[in-house]
């Protein structure tokens, strides 16, 4: 009684019929990577005297990809039709065999569901991602650390990206130049068989900007440093959690020179004294007093893939 006739005194409140717009908001990860493609595009405008973007978009049928025969109303019924659970499908899947020792179950040894890709690493609950072992082979697998003798399902995480931000990639790249124009996968694919060029994301980049006979950069990946690392510290003694904002000398991505020997280095330890690199040989720790030669590195790196990287930082 009480909640009803409280409910009913609304006299104060504001009129709410004319703010109720619907808004197209994506999912907080996916708005990160687009922010990150928009950030990406602005540097590279910043480095290069770019006067037109020309933007391959598509959209991706996953289900098509699976199965390219399905039709009708068969998109209604996922993986799990007519499954009593999701252990049952994966039983019926693997045909009742562990997929570590490939034997069947036996008394006293269950099955257990096991993630390939750790969620930890950007796995995904998808029944591809998913594998059925034993409780003694899950057990095997953990403590002898024999994740990658499973085999790897694909994950179609780029395909469902591009679906669900190509609209909205276009309406930013447009802010950011106004010469845009849109090209599709099929354009792509003839123009590099006309071409004769092999398939890669650097060619398909290469023809999709209308390359014909320009001379081609060697592809390369771009790294981002981050330029505070604020790392949660949980072990304080007594103390609440804190997170850690002081910043030393030395930083992750930087190159220092110790011994004649080059190391990147990883982070600093022991309130800045001592110091955590590594290289090909693995990681190493060493005082700061050490240290001959410090090389900063900037907030972004342009990394060739296909050639040996001369690193040519600033002095520091």
């Amino acid at each position: 009684m009480y909640r009803i006739g409280r409910r009913s005194k609304l006299w104060y409140r504001k009129p709410r019929f004319l703010n109720r717009k619907k808004q197209k908001l994506l999912a907080p990860s996916i708005q990160h990577r687009l922010d990150s493609h928009i950030r990406i595009v602005k540097k590279i405008f910043f480095l290069l005297p770019v006067t037109k973007i020309n933007l391959e978009t598509a959209s991706f049928d996953v289900q098509k990809i699976k199965n390219p025969e399905i039709k009708g109303d068969e998109y209604q019924k996922g993986a799990l039709y007519e499954y009593e659970n999701l252990k049952s499908y994966l039983i019926d899947r693997e045909h009742a065999l562990c997929q570590l020792c490939n034997e069947k179950s036996t008394h006293g040894n269950t099955f257990r569901i096991h993630h390939i890709i750790p969620r930890k690493d950007g796995g995904t609950d998808r029944v591809d991602n998913l594998a059925l072992l034993h409780e003694k082979c899950h057990a095997k697998l953990h403590e002898l650390n024999l994740h990658d003798v499973l085999k790897k399902n694909r994950e179609f995480k780029p395909e469902t990206f591009m679906s669900s931000i190509r609209f909205k990639l276009f309406e930013e790249l447009k802010k950011v130049c106004d010469n845009l124009s849109i090209s599709f996968g099929y354009i792509t694919k003839i123009r590099r068989h006309d071409l004769k060029l092999e398939k890669s994301h650097h060619t398909d980049a290469f023809v999709i900007a209308e390359g014909i006979s320009q001379k081609r950069a060697f592809p390369f990946k771009i790294i981002q440093k981050r330029k505070n690392k604020r790392s949660l510290q949980l072990n304080r003694k007594g103390f609440k959690p804190s997170i850690r904002k002081h910043r030393y000398k030395y930083q992750p991505k930087d190159e220092v020179i110790i011994e004649n020997k080059k190391y990147e280095v990883v982070g600093v330890f022991n309130k800045g004294d001592w110091i955590r690199v590594k290289n090909s040989s693995g990681l190493f720790n060493f005082s700061t007093k050490k240290i001959e030669n410090h090389y900063y590195v900037n907030e972004w790196q342009f990394i060739p893939l296909l050639k040996k990287w001369v690193f040519l930082p600033t002095k520091g």
